[in-house]
């Protein structure tokens, strides 16, 4: 019998096809572990698991000091931080530009979709970032898709606070603003969208930029890439026949995170493309949105985070 491999994934979206054994790693006997945040929490501050989903932007970092990870090419979720961003109806934002000067959440500063977001504000609307007050979730609990356990730099080009239970100080207008995952929080009398229209906004993006986020890689301990020669490679294989069934049977209607896959097609979204093409040019971008932001300490090519394959 092959070595029995632990990874740390969700069960959705084209790894559903993983769970169900649709899709198998071909050559290693691999037990999928629902990640319910903690066994991620895990994997990244303990190496318990052989591979582990994590937010991008907790690999780079994690990479940037001196963690033993590397990835593989598997992108288990993609997702656009405008699905998640909302706002306090009464802090007086009425697009953009509007939150200069104003304090907005984030889980950690680290945190995916805000870097991602930061990125945007910064390249595409021309916003100083600088010029806005980040209020970061602290605390694991509340925040666990938040990179706040690794040691890493805030930048004192930025004005950072810090605190706790964020959605309830949005609804009570202590804060203006929040970047969350693309679920979001229920809209009320005191809290709306940035983007109303956020399936438009996207849109315009993707017709500038041509990107569709990562939000999630798959990212393998350095001591299972040298114990388990192959096993990458069989990883990111059955991951890229997931898609590929995925892309294919998913209906119109269905949502990939709160994007109809219907609407995804239409952008040129989906069918992803294959090979570093894939990956690389989003790559790139998070790899540079990390460093402006002074997250990592320095430019890598995307090729130097990834098994050579």
């Amino acid at each position: 019998m092959a070595d029995r491999i632990t990874l740390v994934t969700n069960n959705r979206y084209a790894v559903s096809h993983l769970f169900s054994g649709r899709v198998p790693i071909k050559g290693f006997d691999v037990e999928l572990i629902p990640d319910r945040n903690r066994e991620r929490d895990e994997g990244l501050h303990h190496l318990t698991y052989d591979l582990v989903e994590m937010p991008i932007s907790n690999y780079l970092i994690a990479r940037d000091l001196g963690v033993p990870l590397t990835a593989i090419a598997a992108f288990p979720s993609l997702a656009f931080p405008q699905e998640g961003t909302f706002i306090n109806k009464h802090a007086g934002i009425q697009g953009v530009d509007d939150l200069i000067g104003k304090r907005v959440g984030v889980n950690g500063f680290g945190y995916n979709p805000a870097v991602w977001l930061m990125g945007m504000l910064s390249h595409q609307y021309d916003l100083p970032v600088e010029q806005i007050t980040w209020v970061e979730d602290y605390d694991w609990a509340t925040a666990p898709l938040s990179p706040c356990r690794l040691p890493y730099l805030r930048s004192r080009r930025f004005t950072i606070e810090q605190a706790t239970e964020l959605p309830k100080r949005l609804e009570a207008g202590e804060i203006d603003a929040i970047i969350l995952p693309a679920v979001g929080m229920p809209q009320s009398d005191n809290v709306g969208r940035l983007f109303p229209d956020f399936v438009g906004e996207i849109r315009k993006y993707v017709e500038a930029t041509g990107l569709f986020p990562m939000n999630t890689v798959i990212a393998m301990k350095e001591e299972s890439v040298r114990a388990h020669p192959g096993l990458a490679e069989a990883v990111a294989d059955a991951h890229r026949e997931a898609w590929r069934i995925y892309e294919k049977e998913a209906s119109d209607d269905s949502k990939h995170s709160q994007i109809p896959v219907g609407e995804l097609r239409a952008m040129g979204l989906l069918p992803r493309p294959e090979g570093p093409s894939a990956w690389r040019k989003e790559v790139r971008e998070m790899v540079h949105y990390c460093y402006e932001r002074g997250l990592i300490r320095r430019l890598v090519e995307p090729e130097e985070l990834f098994v050579a394959q």
